[in-house]
């Protein structure tokens, strides 16, 4: 019976066992159906095998399979800021061990997508120092993915339950919604899973208008950290414009190339018995000679609020967090500190401060003649930027907006939707062709004292010749601006007027572009958004630094003139630590300064701000604070809460 079953077995594997088989005519009959069953059977086996190599090798092709990935960070939707996160993330990783990235989007084919971020990436990894290329190539591993971001299956094929955190990068506030909830959905199953302290991961989103924020927050709940693009970019125009060069230090702040915010635990820094003092941040400072702390949180800064509280308030339940507003607070009563250092610098502290010698200012600037505003272009932040100006300039600063063309009867409705935005400031309307600059010529206010260039709404024509050309629509945006903006250039030379220039781009190769022929303060909105929203993704905590360093009535950064502060003729120079101790007499925390290069016809010209300037040097086995000179109409950068110029 054995030999039987196994002579079957082998006819219907291996047809060639008929040839020469000395049996009976019944037997061989049946060896011959088994030979044909085994054809017929292997054939389908062979057939089932290859279908399922070719659709998981179809799937591995068009980005279906699952990510095998734990602790990755997962970004959601491919658009131009998708570059500038990736870039971020790449320059976070180079001092950790290999880091995995997945990009997941439907809009677009993956081979494009994963031809497209090479390029990128090869290029901006060869723009970075030959030291840290080879790290940068080592440590992060990008995985692109297709499939709709706000799908709950095509979230489970990158691994979303394992994940350290998820950036949601579409521009499609109604997607972004989608996304959020599809992710917060997840993380609540995590939540209610894992042990009591154990780490959910959170979602760092942003939506385009503020309209859409209410909605978010309630989606997100408490996995979510929102970043608005319309409040984010308005502050950060509107601020720029008061002061010219301060564009150079959001950006150099939000980015991890240089100097950077960190959130630090307390006993991290070894303060030792020190710690238990009544010594406060300023004191600290004192302390530090490559580092400046600039605030900090306890472990009762945040409690649990309610979604209605959170809509009402932003800030309920939550405590300053950043020195100048935070009422004397003592280090000693801090779990984790906000530090302005370098990265992969370890926290110096000195063993005693030095000594602080201090001379009241000769003679402080002159009143400050007034002010003009001048904002050509109606863009998308035309309000938001009228909202900010209003929070910090004098009422009845004049305003002038200039639009391109329109009839009498948009005019008017524009006047008042503007003159509501913007309080109790002067409004004033005009209307002229933007892309002739005898026009715009013209329309440039004599007085002017800062210019804010606007980036226009994309329009259908705009989105076909984009189509058409095979580029993104904002660099057809883009063009416009920068049209205007040479404009602006020769308008100030031929009219002599004295006047600062912010212009909005929306792609940073425009900007570098722009940069070639002037030294005015450009805000690349894609950038930006990038920057913030990869520092909040990689450390959560920083999420209420930056809330409350954008919020127009909390602490702000600003430039402040040297001579208001002390006296600086002294031929030996003055120390950091002293500048740092003139500014604290003010509630003002020093974090760097920024020298004039030269004064034309009443326009000063300043050098690139410098941040968190080396204190201290070394001189064999002991050390002295490094000296510096200066000249009254040279500014330090401080962080403060009092508004005036």
């Amino acid at each position: 019976m054995t030999t039987t079953f196994w002579d079957t077995m082998n006819h219907t594997f291996d047809p060639g066992n008929l040839y020469g088989d000395d049996r009976s005519r019944g037997s061989l009959a049946i060896m011959l159906i088994a030979t044909i069953f085994g054809m017929f059977f292997t054939a389908t086996l062979i057939s089932i095998i290859n279908n399922g190599l070719e659709a998981r090798m179809d799937a591995l092709s068009k980005g279906h399979s699952k990510v095998l990935e734990k602790g990755h960070t997962i970004v959601l939707g491919f658009s131009e800021i998708t570059y500038a996160i990736l870039a971020e993330l790449i320059r976070a990783n180079e001092n950790q061990s290999v880091q995995t990235i997945v990009v997941m989007d439907m809009k677009i084919d993956i081979d494009v997508m994963e031809e497209k971020i090479q390029q990128h990436m090869n290029r901006f990894i060869a723009s970075l120092p030959a030291a840290e290329q080879k790290a940068a190539r080592r440590h992060t591993r990008i995985v692109c993915r297709s499939g709709h971001i706000y799908s709950l299956d095509d979230l489970s094929m990158c691994s979303i339950e394992t994940c350290s955190s998820v950036i949601v990068n579409s521009i499609d506030d109604s997607h972004t919604l989608k996304a959020i909830m599809a992710c917060a959905s997840v993380f609540e199953k995590l939540y209610d899973k894992a042990a009591p302290g154990t780490k959910v991961p959170h979602i760092t989103a942003m939506v385009m208008k503020r309209e859409n924020q209410d909605a978010a927050i309630v989606a997100g709940g408490k996995y979510l950290e929102l970043v608005c693009y319309e409040d984010l970019m308005s502050r950060i125009i509107a601020s720029s414009s008061r002061y010219p060069g301060l564009s150079y230090v959001y950006t150099e702040i939000f980015n991890y190339a240089g100097q950077e915010f960190y959130c630090v635990k307390k006993d991290d820094i070894p303060l030792g018995s020190r710690m238990n003092t009544d010594m406060t941040l300023y004191d600290l400072n004192q302390l530090l000679p490559s580092s400046i702390a600039v605030g900090g949180i306890d472990a009762d800064t945040e409690h649990e609020v309610s979604i209605s509280e959170k809509l009402s308030d932003p800030f309920a339940g939550k405590k300053s967090c950043l020195a100048p507003t935070m009422d004397d607070i003592r280090v000693r009563d801090l779990e984790f500190l906000y530090l302005i250092e370098e990265d992969d610098n370890s926290i110096a502290v000195l063993p005693q401060a030095p000594e602080i010698h201090l001379k009241a200012p000769k003679e402080r600037a002159a009143a400050k003649s007034p002010v003009h505003y001048a904002i050509v272009g109606c863009g998308p932040l035309i309000l938001t930027v009228l909202e900010r100006l209003s929070s910090f300039l004098a009422p009845g600063t004049r305003v002038t907006i200039i639009g391109d063309g329109g009839e009498e009867q948009t005019t008017r409705e524009k006047q008042q939707a503007y003159g509501k935005a913007g309080g109790e400031l002067h409004i004033k309307v005009e209307s002229a062709r933007l892309d002739r600059y005898h026009d715009l010529y013209e329309a440039i206010p004599a007085d002017a004292t800062s210019i804010m260039v606007l980036s226009d709404a994309p329009t259908g024509e705009d989105q076909a010749l984009a189509d058409k050309e095979m580029r993104p629509v904002e660099d057809v945006i883009d063009e416009r601006t920068l049209s205007r903006l040479v404009f602006l250039r020769q308008i100030r030379e031929d009219r002599k007027i004295n006047f600062s220039i912010t212009c909005e781009i929306n792609l940073d190769r425009n900007r570098r572009l722009a940069e070639y022929t002037g030294a005015e303060d450009y805000i690349v909105g894609s950038r930006v958004t990038a920057l913030i929203m990869t520092q909040i993704a990689q450390t959560r905590e920083l999420h209420r630094l930056f809330a409350e360093l954008m919020d127009p009535f909390g602490t702000e950064i600003y430039f402040r003139r040297v001579g208001d502060f002390m006296d600086v003729s002294a031929p030996e120079g003055i120390t950091l630590f002293e500048a740092a101790a003139a500014l604290q007499k003010q509630n003002e925390v020093f974090i760097g300064y920024s020298r004039l290069i030269s004064q034309d016809s009443g326009r000063k010209r300043y050098e690139i701000p410098v941040l968190n300037p080396p204190k201290y040097e070394r001189c064999g086995n002991g050390g002295a604070p490094i000296r510096c000179h200066f000249r009254p109409d040279d500014r330090f950068v401080v962080l403060s809460s009092n508004s005036y110029s």
